[in-house]
């Protein structure tokens, strides 16, 4: 287990290998770095400790590495991290303003997935490379504490530190639930999101449809905007209800036929975040999307025919 840039090995990284048929082998790298685990001939993907790394102050990769292994031979498989060069930290309180220990937080880019836990003050500290990040609670940790938390997106660049992002966290008292399925019925697999501004908090939720296309998500009562993530498909009407309890909101999808693309700049520079629109000329259709980090923006239309592009 090496430092990415040096070369020098990371002494004290838990080192985890599951095969394809289902074994596991775990290990601690020891202090020049090195790690040996045991393996029966198969395919196996490689995952680190997000908390080991944190604690050396490298940042855990998105991707798992894969390695095959052959009956009598060693092989060799490195695992290279980067460094972090700057620091995302802040505070988890809940709606009474208590601070709140051992909360499971996580912070991910376009490139890299972060994951740690507040200490016993309710604090938390991200190591991380220079980008945009999101900051979220844990979905499997929200599930099992009946939380909901907000969706903060953080910019930073190398040598900063960011401390002061205060995170609220509110216990869940309903849900928004409903399905998507194309035009002919049939079920759509994709994501279902959610927004809402409450007492000033961005809070955020989100599921995937199962195999019938049905949702369902943990939410707390007020107005929620609700949306999905399709690819081959637009939902032009991003739809908003007002939670009290529980709610359904269902979508129809159509398909894309063409694709409008280009990129937001401020006098040269990329805009990231930025709400993009199109409509469609002598038709009532609007459809909606946001650029990324590098400003660049790509609106799935539904028919043919003129569009207006704006901002």
């Amino acid at each position: 287990v090496q430092d990415a840039s040096s070369s020098s090995g990371l002494k004290g990284v838990q080192v985890m290998f599951e095969s394809n048929g289902g074994y596991f082998s775990l290990t601690t790298s020891d202090g020049n770095g090195n790690y040996v685990v045991a393996a029966v001939a198969d395919q196996w993907k490689s995952n680190v400790s997000d908390y080991s790394l944190d604690a050396l102050g490298y940042v855990p990769p998105s991707n798992n590495t894969t390695v095959a292994t052959t009956s009598g031979n060693v092989t060799t498989q490195n695992l290279l991290y980067s460094a972090a060069t700057a620091l995302i930290g802040g505070t988890v309180r809940n709606g009474a303003a208590a601070v709140m220990p051992g909360v499971i937080l996580n912070l991910n880019s376009q490139n890299d997935n972060v994951s740690t836990a507040t200490d016993a003050n309710g604090k938390f500290t991200f190591g991380v490379s220079s980008g945009t990040w999101n900051v979220q609670l844990d979905s499997s940790f929200a599930s099992d504490n009946n939380l909901i938390g907000p969706s903060i997106q953080e910019s930073v660049s190398n040598g900063q530190g960011i401390s002061g992002i205060a995170i609220q966290l509110a216990s869940v008292t309903g849900t928004i639930s409903g399905y998507v399925h194309d035009a002919g019925g049939t079920p759509v697999s994709t994501g279902v999101y959610a927004n809402a501004t409450i007492n000033g908090i961005n809070y955020f939720s989100n599921s995937d449809t199962d195999g019938s296309g049905n949702y369902s998500f943990p939410v707390i009562n007020g107005q929620w905007d609700v949306n999905v993530s399709l690819g081959g498909y637009t939902q032009y009407t991003q739809q908003s209800v007002q939670v009290s309890g529980s709610a359904v909101v269902n979508f129809t999808p159509i398909s894309v036929v063409a694709h409008l693309q280009g990129t937001v700049t401020n006098n040269g520079v990329p805009v990231s975040g930025a709400s993009v629109g199109a409509s469609l000329q002598g038709g009532n259709t609007w459809i909606q999307t946001t650029t990324d980090g590098s400003g660049n923006f790509n609106i799935g239309v539904t028919s043919n025919g003129t569009w207006n592009v704006q901002l």
